[in-house]
């Protein structure tokens, strides 16, 4: 939306670890048949066997529908500023308080005894666009919190996200744990809980398996044009804990969503009570990163001192296969944290023949690290295997190609595949190998100028001469881009005296231009 994708040439890493205790069990809880009353009654208390059942027969009064023209959407995830929930825009001034600390990436990964790193991931709605999930995963994404829809801002219609269908198929597909939210303008406990039945709904319809938590995103009563202006901060919270006991009633794992405005001293929400019961999810923008990666390298920390288990750190986040800018998210655990990080990819040559490169990492004592090398030379569309995985950071190549390079170092660990990082560096493969201005003694003379190229393999090449008049300023003569066929290419010019340039161009099968060369010419004697 506000951006063009970019390649980063900093680190990547992608966290692949089970997430236990996060499975559901409601398959099991809402079936009689298969659970005796006896272990239901060990499970649930009796007031959830009656949500479970509500859930189950549930008659919906709102109106329910799935065409999303986004006029009523009270906002998603804080994108809307008057909702008061908007993590860089709610009025706590250490929002902008450029926490960043440079110090080594393995302390930045691993600060604290309490938080470490157990995946990152990112939370999606229509405004993300279509997304390829296969690239997103490649990519790193290890789990996506989906939207599944919202509660109109003025009519209260339930009405699913336009991207909910293709989310959480292809997320599926793809393999990528998902976790759900609902952006919710509740009235009252009775409208929070038809809200959890329409997401409950929805899974069951879309056999979703869901592993990460059900958010609870409550948006926009600050708004005076919205159904829920008027809603107390009692009224506020008892919705939240409707929703959130509807969806731990059902077998799944409730969390809320706030930003740290609206947690930090109970301001909008019962934090220092929720935290004590469901999951909590933060939102706090220190600085718009673009990648889990730049906030690793720069020490990225919310400032929010409650306790909280996923941490929405940007709305910036730019990620291969999401065609728009979305939000970015670190999931948090307990116990030792894992570190594979690339930090530099070293490059050197004897001339063009022969290419060596090293690439610098750290990884977690104890680990095997395994080390991969690419390249690409059309703007990243197709990259080239130089080494496979192996234990050697150091890799010898011989090109076959030429212009300017992109080459990739990859690190990961070996006893964890999936924990991978990168680190790319460029280099440039010089085209023009020799250059040809003589006299033609052929029928009509003149001069004879030309260009002979590296055979590369494979390789298609344009090729175009200019002249250039010192005395008149200006281009006076072009042979236009030419084929051959051929790694040289020859022209016939039949100058006036004066004094010239002569330009050599090579352009590759696409029409980018891979080197230009410029001589100075004399046709004065």
């Amino acid at each position: 939306m506000k951006k063009t994708k970019r390649i980063l040439t900093a680190i990547v890493m992608s966290v692949s670890m089970a997430i236990a205790g996060l499975s559901p069990m409601g398959a099991a809880l809402a079936k009689g048949n298969e659970v005796s009353e006896t272990s239901m009654e060990d499970k649930a208390s009796a007031r959830d066997k009656e949500l479970i059942d509500m859930i189950d027969n549930y008659q919906f009064t709102s109106e329910i529908t799935e065409i999303d023209d986004a006029s009523e959407d009270p906002g998603s995830m804080g994108q809307v500023a008057e909702s008061g929930e908007n993590p860089v825009k709610d009025g706590d001034t250490d929002n902008h308080k450029d926490t960043l600390d440079m110090g080594s990436i393995t302390s930045e990964i691993n600060r604290g005894a309490s938080k470490k790193i157990r995946a990152w991931g990112v939370d999606v709605y229509r405004g993300q666009g279509t997304i390829d999930w296969v690239k997103a995963k490649n990519a790193g994404v290890y789990f996506a919190i989906i939207r599944v829809g919202y509660r109109g801002s003025g009519t209260g219609k339930i009405v699913m996200d336009g991207q909910f269908e293709n989310n959480v198929k292809n997320a599926k597909a793809a393999g990528v744990h998902i976790g759900l939210y609902f952006s919710a303008t509740a009235l009252n406990e009775d409208e929070a809980r038809e809200e959890a039945a329409y997401v409950i709904s929805m899974i069951k319809k879309y056999d979703i398996p869901v592993t990460y938590p059900i958010a609870y995103d409550y948006e926009a009563w600050e708004n005076e044009t919205y159904r829920n202006h008027n809603i107390t901060y009692r009224q506020r919270n008892d919705c939240a804990y409707a929703f959130l006991d509807a969806i731990r009633a059902y077998g799944y794992t409730p969390m809320m969503y706030a930003s740290k405005g609206g947690f930090r001293y109970n301001n909008n929400w019962e934090a220092s009570k929720m935290e004590n019961m469901y999951k909590m999810w933060v939102a706090q923008y220190p600085k718009n990163y673009t990648s889990h990666a730049q906030a690793i390298l720069e020490g990225a920390e919310t400032s929010y001192t409650g306790r909280y288990d996923i941490w929405q750190f940007s709305d910036d986040g730019l990620i291969d296969g999401i065609p728009n800018h979305t939000d970015v998210d670190f999931e948090y655990e307990p116990g030792v944290g894992v570190t594979c990080a690339a930090r530099a990819l070293w490059i050197d040559d004897d001339g063009g023949n022969l290419i060596s490169g090293y690439l610098q990492a750290y990884g977690t004592y104890g680990y095997t690290m395994e080390y991969s090398f690419w390249v690409t030379n059309d703007k990243g569309k197709t990259y080239h295997k130089i080494q496979d995985w192996s234990t050697n950071p150091i890799f010898d190549w011989n090109p076959n190609l030429q212009g300017d390079l992109t080459l990739v170092g990859k690190v990961r660990l070996k006893e964890m595949p999936a924990y991978e990082s990168y680190a790319t560096d460029t280099y440039f493969i010089g085209v023009i190998e020799a250059t040809c201005q003589m006299p033609y003694t052929g029928q009509g003379g003149g001069y004879l100028i030309g260009l002979k190229t590296k055979d590369y393999a494979g390789t298609d090449l344009k090729f175009e001469l200019l002249i250039y008049d010192c005395n008149l300023q200006t281009w006076v003569w072009s042979t236009g881009i030419c084929e051959t066929g051929t790694n040289s290419f020859w022209a016939l010019w039949q100058p006036i005296y004066g004094y010239y340039w002569t330009l050599f161009r090579v352009y590759d099968n696409d029409g980018d231009l891979l080197e230009e060369q410029c001589y100075g010419f004399v046709n004065a004697w």
